[in-house]
């Protein structure tokens, strides 16, 4: 396969940029190229000098006003490729993903195909998943689960071929979170993602998964509880409860307070310690509760305080 890597950026990620970038050339592609657009930093502008499979398109406008839409179409415009993985710049592939791409590719021919996408703690993130969805409403999906409302989620390095985009463009007059609140989603309006996703449904182009195509969202301010994504607060990862040494009854009560202000990550992370730090406690049960309140479990969503396949993707490529 020869793919082009489309990745937009507002030039505040270049740690976990420059990060993409070593994952993707660990793959050994026979033929790629990675073109980045956006606003781009120094250290991006120093590593990506004289490397003949980086293009560089300079788009300060349009990142700054979250006009994701047209940082892609200029990109995707200017790919030489016959499909292209759209990314966002905080994104990370799995060691092996380049050799399960070409076995999928072999056993089923596709336009467009969704990757598994996990979160650093392990769970999912937005990937196979529905929208306006009249059986499963905004949910992510079991691996062997369809739906007629599938859409591939903002840059999380879902790939298509290049024909599709020759054939539908995104909407360059959509920003990015389009949809402020309910209201907007009983009106039926669409973010610049799930615009495009429409679109091409309309267009009869089936949206693929690959379970086993695994790439990482590099945010871990982020988790999954039950079917839906969740975002802590001030910046906090999974471990930032980890060094709470409080009677359980007490941590109770944090959890309690905590979910009466919708901060349902911190909440769960809680109880996962308690999980961990109280086997016998009632910890497990209340996470199924949970669980099955936001839509059920994941079977291939598995969270940890210590991801070792996350850890051994940034060992091999640091």
């Amino acid at each position: 396969m020869n793919i082009s890597f489309i990745i937009i950026t507002n030039g505040k990620n270049d740690k976990k940029l420059l990060l993409q970038i070593k994952s993707i050339e660990y793959q050994k592609i026979d033929s790629f190229e990675i073109i980045i657009v956006g606003i781009l930093s120094d250290k991006v502008l120093e590593y990506c000098k004289n490397n003949p499979n980086i293009l560089l398109i300079k788009d300060k406008e349009n990142a700054n006003n979250g006009s994701l839409g047209a940082l892609r179409n200029k990109a995707a415009n200017a790919s030489t490729k016959d499909y292209l993985v759209i990314s966002d710049d905080d994104m990370l592939f799995s060691l092996n993903w380049y050799e399960e791409l070409k076995t999928y590719y072999t056993d089923s021919d596709f336009e467009i195909l969704t990757p598994c996408v996990k979160v650093p703690d392990g769970t999912r993130f937005w990937d196979h998943c529905c929208y306006m969805s009249p059986k499963h409403g905004h949910i992510i999906l079991n691996p062997d689960q369809e739906d007629d409302h599938l859409y591939m989620s903002g840059g999380q390095s879902w790939i298509m071929k290049k024909a599709v985009w020759n054939k539908v463009k995104w909407d360059e007059n959509l920003a990015i979170y389009n949809m402020k609140n309910l209201a907007d989603y009983a009106a039926n309006k669409h973010n610049e993602d799930t615009d495009y996703s429409l679109r091409c449904r309309e267009n009869n182009i089936k949206i693929l998964h690959n379970p086993n195509l695994l790439v990482y969202h590099n945010d871990a301010t982020y988790t999954s509880i039950g079917r839906v994504v969740r975002r802590r607060q001030n910046g906090a990862d999974h471990h930032w409860c980890l060094d709470i040494k409080l009677h359980p009854n007490i941590i109770n009560d944090i959890i309690n307070v905590l979910m009466k202000n919708r901060a349902d990550a911190e909440a769960i992370d809680l109880i996962r310690k308690l999980e961990l730090d109280y086997p016998t406690s009632d910890a497990s049960k209340v996470l199924l509760d949970i669980e099955n309140q936001m839509g059920g479990k994941l079977t291939n969503s598995k969270f940890s305080f210590n991801n070792k396949e996350y850890k051994d993707i940034l060992e091999r490529i640091s």
